[in-house]
Order: C-alpha cells, then structure tokens, then sequence
C-alpha cells in the first residue's frame, strides 16, 4: 500500500480494521442490563446508561443525550448483542466506530463496519455479514448506510434497533 493511502487510512482510523479475533462469544443470556454488562466485563454502570439500555431491551423509543466519554456506546452495543436481529448505528464519526468495531470483535462481538475509505474486499465481508446474520450489529456511516448494497444487505435482516 502506498504511503498516501497508509496516512489516509491512518487518519480515519480504517488502518486498525483488520485484526485478530479471539472465537466468537455470542450473547445468549437474559435480555437484563446487569447480564449484559457482566458478559461485556464491565462492573457498573455510568449515569444513565442502565436506563438506556433497559429501554433498547424493552423496545421503546429513546433519546439519549450524554457528554463526551459518557458512555453513550454503551447504550446501542449491550441491546445490539442481546438478540439475533440486527442493531444499526449511524455515525460520520469514522475514527470513532474503527476503534468500536475493533472492540467488539476483540471481545469477540459480532459485528460489521461498512464505511467509505474501506477496501472493497472488506466492504463486501462486512456486507455478506450483515446478510448472513452473523453481525447482530453494523457500524455505518451515512453515506453508507443510503447506498443501495447496504439497504439490499439490510432488506434481509430483521432490524431490531437504529441508533444515530
């Protein structure tokens, strides 16, 4: 790869998509926030987050306005992996979903990303997952997610969460 290409992946933060995954450990508990916190790792909650993610379990609609670093991922991810239908999330933040992509998969969460700037090889794996179901969550960006591969990709799926 040239060294233009390397920077500008690098930049948006797509350098750090390909990585090794430990086996999958798919969620097959409760839908309960503490359950899903505990498979997550983590040991508590922060301001807010249980009662976001009790209402993504419960199926309500929510708004969830939280400052930078409070969390808010936290929120769309522990619903996402909870069920076997698909969680969508929107974000321009391109940096910010590599590194939660990676994360995920890391924690041996399934999930997609499918943003601009990816190769084409690792757009079309993301997309036969999002298909296939293995991803029970895909990381979008918007100029993605309006493009006629992802809502053919999502037409298969039964969607069970948006978050933007």
């Amino acid at each position: 790869m040239d060294h233009d290409r390397a920077a500008q992946l690098a930049l948006t933060g797509l350098d750090r998509i390909g990585v090794d995954c430990p086996g999958e450990r798919r969620y097959d508990g409760p839908a309960d926030p503490d359950a899903l916190l505990a498979h997550f790792g983590l040991s508590q909650f922060r301001p807010g987050q249980r009662e976001a993610v009790a209402a993504a379990l419960a199926g309500r609609d929510s708004l969830v306005v939280m400052p930078t670093g409070g969390g808010k991922s936290l929120c769309y991810q522990l619903p996402g992996i909870a069920s076997d239908a698909l969680t969508v999330v929107v974000s321009p933040l391109i940096a910010l979903m590599a590194d939660q992509y990676r994360r995920l998969l890391l924690g041996g969460h399934p999930a997609a990303m499918i943003a601009s700037g990816m190769d084409a090889d690792a757009a079309a794996r993301a997309l036969a997952d999002v298909r296939n179901g293995r991803a029970r969550l895909v990381l979008c960006s918007p100029e993605r997610f309006g493009s006629s591969a992802f809502l053919a990709a999502l037409a298969e799926r039964h969607v069970d969460l948006f978050a933007v």
